[in-house]
């Protein structure tokens, strides 16, 4: 019984430690969706790229945070079907605006060239 008690005494710090961490980082990825989802008006691929990695991780670490509970031991509804929406819409914007991975590789043409 004994051993049961130190078990659990060892394990209980590091589920702890855990849970903080998920808690910064999903802090960390609604802080990228913020500061980025005006990757539209700014034009700007790059942080489109950023604002579809957080929706990523939003995604991933809502269902976390969601399992665990929010203040109080009181179960938070998270309803990830918008944050899947703006998802699909990023990859749509990147994929008409030029995202450098999609477009493909591009060869120089030196059949002209006088040497």
């Amino acid at each position: 019984m004994v051993e049961i008690a130190a078990l659990a005494w060892i394990l209980r710090p590091r589920s702890v430690y855990l849970s903080v961490m998920a808690k910064d980082r999903l802090q960390a990825a609604q802080l990228e969706y913020l500061d980025n989802a005006d990757y539209s008006s700014a034009g700007s691929v790059a942080k489109a790229q950023v604002f579809e990695v957080a929706c990523r991780k939003l995604l991933l670490l809502q269902h976390s945070e969601a399992s665990q509970g929010g203040q109080a031991g009181a179960m938070q509804k998270i309803d990830t079907s918008l944050i899947q929406a703006e998802l699909t819409a990023v990859q749509d914007w990147l994929l008409a605006n030029g995202d450098s991975e999609t477009v493909g590789n591009v060869f120089p043409d030196f059949s002209n060239f006088r040497g």
